[in-house]
């Protein structure tokens, strides 16, 4: 009995762990620079905020007004989620002004402009990808 017991646990473990490795190759792709990235994982709403400045600054690089960017809604659209994000900048240190609306991916990979009007959202065009 003792050794049914073992290896049951043994087969169980092995594939677990074939389950798991598979899973973790199949998040995995490798970008023509040589680089690792992970595929399939959402990022959460402040990484979305983060991926904003990264590709587009922090701030715009003909007026120098600083951008501010912020989650408003998570959203399916054409069988993909996307976050919301509303951009506005500081306008000569007086007041903020909004200049748009994005939609970050939530795998991350993906930034394209749109508009958010009246809770209808409008995807436009791709503006930064990571996908090679």
């Amino acid at each position: 009995m003792k050794k049914i017991l073992i290896s049951f646990l043994i087969l169980f473990f092995a594939v677990a762990f074939v389950r798991i490795g598979t899973s973790i190759y199949e998040n995995i792709r490798r970008r023509s620079d040589g680089q690792h990235i992970l595929v399939n994982q959402k990022i959460t709403a402040k990484e979305a905020e983060k991926l904003c400045y990264t590709v587009m600054g922090k701030q715009d690089e003909t007026t120098g007004f600083p951008f501010s960017f912020g989650v408003t809604n998570i959203i399916e659209k054409d069988g993909k989620e996307y976050y919301t994000i509303r951009a506005s900048w500081l306008v000569n240190n007086s007041h903020m002004s909004y200049i748009g609306d994005f939609f970050v991916s939530v795998d991350g990979q993906e930034i394209y402009t749109g508009i958010v009007q009246d809770d209808e959202y409008t995807i436009d065009e791709l503006i930064w990808s990571n996908q090679n």
